[in-house]
């Protein structure tokens, strides 16, 4: 299935991959998890997982929107694929945005990140 979505080269390698892995009669790569670790081993440059997590971490609201802020932020997570907890993520969102949009959402009641960003497009 992974194969199907990629283009290029990138397919072409997962192809290559796949039937290489046949002839040698070994089982499928089956956890997403150990395909992602390949295609990003041979298709990202070390420091760009770096750099990503350096945006991440400096990613503020300033002139940008609500619904742009938390787009890019969701971005920047999906990029560094950090594994925290949904509090974790949610008090990282909130530091980003704006003062006047973040005290007014931490009043209000929120148990999940989804609901954090429902409540700032609110405010």
């Amino acid at each position: 299935m992974v194969a199907l979505r990629l283009r290029k080269y990138a397919s072409l390698l997962c192809t290559n991959i796949c039937a290489k892995r046949i002839t040698e009669r070994k089982p499928k790569i089956q956890p997403w998890e150990k395909i992602k670790s390949k295609l990003k081993a041979r298709f990202l440059h070390p420091s760009y997982v770096q750099d990503s997590y350096s945006q991440l971490h400096k990613l503020t609201q300033g002139d940008m929107s609500i619904g742009e802020y938390t787009s890019e932020f969701k971005k920047l997570l999906t990029k560094c694929d950090i594994q925290e907890s949904k509090g974790q993520t949610t008090v990282r969102h909130l530091g980003g945005l704006e003062s006047r949009y973040s005290n007014i959402i931490k009043l209000q009641q929120y148990t999940t990140f989804d609901e954090v960003c429902v409540l700032a497009h609110k405010v």
